[in-house]
Formats: C-alpha cells, structure tokens, sequence
C-alpha cells in the first residue's frame, strides 16, 4: 500500500513539471537552465527566441539570421559546425533520459501489481504507455527533433487535457482496490506460513526490498546519466559563450544559461 502511494505522488508530481516555464538540469556541482526554442532536422538547426526571431545553422556550419546569411570566415564557420553537432549528440539525450523515467515508473507498477497479484493497475498501466507516446511525440515532431520553453507548455498543456484527471482517478481507484488486493493476499501468504506472524513479516519485507531494489537501480542509473548531462550541457554552454563572442549575430539565440554551484 505504502509503494502505491509513493508511485501516485510520483506520478501526480509530473503535472508540476510540466506546467514550469523553463527547464532546468542540476546537479551537486552546477545547474544549467535551457532557454528559447530549437529545432533539428536532417541538415539544420534552427534555434527561436522569445522575440519570435530565428537562426538556422547548417551542418557546414553557415548561419542564416532571419533568412539572411551572415558572412563567416573559416574558423567562424568551422566553430558553429562543432556547436551544431555538438547540439544535435546532446540535445536528444533529454529525450531518452524523459522516456526512461517513464519506464521506471512502469516497473515500479509491474512490481506491485506482480507482488499483490493485483489487476487493477491495468488503467495506470495503459495510462503510462499513452504517456510515453505523448513525451515522445513532444521531443519529436515531423522527423525533427524539437525542445524549448514552447515544447514543455505545449506538453503542460496536453498533460493536463489527456493526463491528470485519469491518473488521479487511477490512483484513488488503485488506492481501494489493493485493500481488497492486500487482504487476500495477507490471508494466503498467513496460510502458506502457517499463521507464523513472524514469517509472514519477514516475507512481506523481503518483498518490499527486492522491489525497492529492482527500481533504485534504474532510478540511480537514470540519476547518474542527467548528472552526467549537466556537465555536458555546462560544455556545452562554454562552447556556445565562445561561438557567440566569435559570432555576435547569434547573441540573442543562446540556448544555455549555466551556473556554477559553490
């Protein structure tokens, strides 16, 4: 009962997450806030700011700024080319990152539903699939890869039409079921330990731990891989520092602000 709860909060808590207005990666040594929009197709990449205006970034590393090119001497030109790959190897690791996230919280359901014999997860399961389409139908639109502060609204916005409500009412339904769920099984498991209180706890908790165990490990996996991103995305943001002072044209269309945490 207490690890179904736990999953309902989890799951709940998304709604906050996708209703915040920018995104943030943090770790114990920085934190790196993601600004305007990007857009990554097969041979560019085209970056919005909040002023509606954009820049496009060709593999070979020409700059357009609003439709026009911007001239660019060879390091110019070569600099932008390693930020644009740069982007295009890091960018869509959010997007694995999100997707994993979303299959740990699956796992931490199989688990329960496994351990407890219990059908009514059903709903949350399916809920979670339809979940897991719709964050990467966020990140990936017509062939191209997208994120940004318009990305996470859009996704707030479809998060609260298609997802709070049932996943609320999964939670409370899930919630009453298990009661039914934890007495029959408390009644078989007392039978096949012969009404020794003793050995029942101590199979309940055994349990409890194998399933605690099964999901910290994914879950710190995925925790050790967005610590990893940060200080990419920090690389990243020293990377672009450069660009920009190199290319002032692409001043306004800065896409990493990064802090240093002391």
């Amino acid at each position: 009962m207490k690890k179904i709860a736990l999953i309902g909060t989890l799951l709940i808590s998304a709604s906050t997450v996708a209703h915040e207005n920018s995104f943030n990666i943090s770790s114990d040594n920085c934190e790196v806030e993601f600004q305007n929009d990007v857009r990554i197709s097969d041979q560019n990449i085209t970056i919005e700011n909040k002023a509606n205006n954009k820049i496009s970034i060709s593999r070979k590393g020409e700059v357009y700024v609003q439709g026009e090119r911007v001239d660019l001497s060879a390091a110019q030109r070569q600099a932008a080319s390693h930020y644009s790959d740069s982007l295009r190897a890091e960018l869509p690791k959010v997007a694995e990152i999100a997707l994993d996230a979303v299959k740990i919280a699956g796992v931490a359901l199989e688990e329960v539903g496994t351990a407890l014999d219990m059908d009514s997860l059903k709903d949350m399961h399916e809920i979670m699939d339809e979940l897991s389409v719709e964050v990467k139908n966020t990140f990936y639109q017509q062939n191209d890869f997208v994120m940004g502060e318009k990305t996470f609204n859009e996704f707030g916005d479809q998060f609260s039409d298609k997802f709070e409500s049932r996943l609320e009412d999964a939670i409370q339904s899930t919630m009453f079921q298990s009661v039914g769920s934890l007495l029959v099984t408390l009644g078989s498991e007392m039978i096949s330990s012969g009404g020794n209180m003793d050995e029942f706890g101590e199979r309940m908790d055994r349990m409890g731990k194998n399933i605690d165990e099964k999901v910290e490990k994914q879950a710190k996996v995925i925790e050790a891989r967005a610590d990893k991103l940060c200080g990419d995305f920090a690389a990243l943001a020293e990377q672009e520092n450069t660009l920009t002072a190199a290319v002032p044209a692409l001043a306004d269309y800065k896409l990493f602000a990064y802090k240093t945490k002391i």
